[in-house]
């Protein structure tokens, strides 16, 4: 049997992919002895993945009652998207000062995967994961534009969040209504980045994460 370290990995990798593309939704009931029975493990590693889980405040444990994904709060959703706009505008910025041209021409090619997104003819279920897909994709690059060591787990963490906000408690309609505008903000991003210009590059950014927080609070 592997150790229990990396059952305990598993475990978490497992639950936690679910989280993030809506496996599992706001409120939903988490079942231990399902996830024991699916990964077959014993307990204790399910048990120490759940409490990392919910350590990063994805899942909350409740004593003699059991496992249930967080309902997010509309308060602290605007208060994390305001964070992540200026969390992500500075990476913008420091991309912009740091990219070659090679690294700038990726990063609008994953934004045209997006965009084709807009004509391509499948369900909007299909559309918004792949949306999610290539947004996160487009953020990576970005990220890794920037070339900050600090930055980076920063980063990954805030958009693990985001990603689980946007799967766990809100529906397709609110990516559908954002995808053309998600793209054309990309776009003056990819721009300001591709003409070395930081201050550009952090405005564009700061700007497209705070449009996408307003649709939260008026949808």
């Amino acid at each position: 049997m592997p150790p229990r370290g990396q059952l305990m990995e598993q475990a978490y990798q497992t639950t936690k992919l679910r989280l993030l593309t809506g496996g599992y939704r706001a409120g939903d009931s988490i079942s231990v002895e399902d996830l024991v029975a699916e990964l077959g493990t014993s307990r204790q590693p399910v048990m120490d993945a759940l409490r990392r889980l919910a350590t990063e405040r994805f899942i909350e444990i409740i004593p003699q009652v059991g496992v249930r994904v967080v309902v997010p709060n509309r308060r602290d959703v605007l208060d994390f998207f305001r964070l992540l706009a200026a969390t992500e505008a500075v990476c913008a910025a420091l991309a912009a000062e740091r990219a070659d041209k090679s690294g700038a021409a990726k990063l609008t090619e994953v934004n045209e995967q997006i965009g084709q997104l807009l004509s391509d003819d499948i369900d909007n279920e299909l559309r918004a994961r792949r949306y999610r897909d290539f947004n996160r994709d487009f953020h990576r690059q970005l990220n890794t534009l920037a070339q900050s060591n600090i930055l980076t787990p920063i980063a990954d963490f805030m958009w693990d969040h985001s990603d689980f906000f946007i799967s766990s408690a809100f529906d397709v309609r609110l990516l559908m209504e954002r995808l053309r505008a998600a793209y054309e903000e990309h776009d003056a991003v990819c721009r300001a980045v591709a003409a070395n210009d930081p201050e550009g590059a952090r405005q564009a950014m700061e700007d497209h994460v705070l449009a996408f927080a307003r649709n939260i609070e008026h949808g």
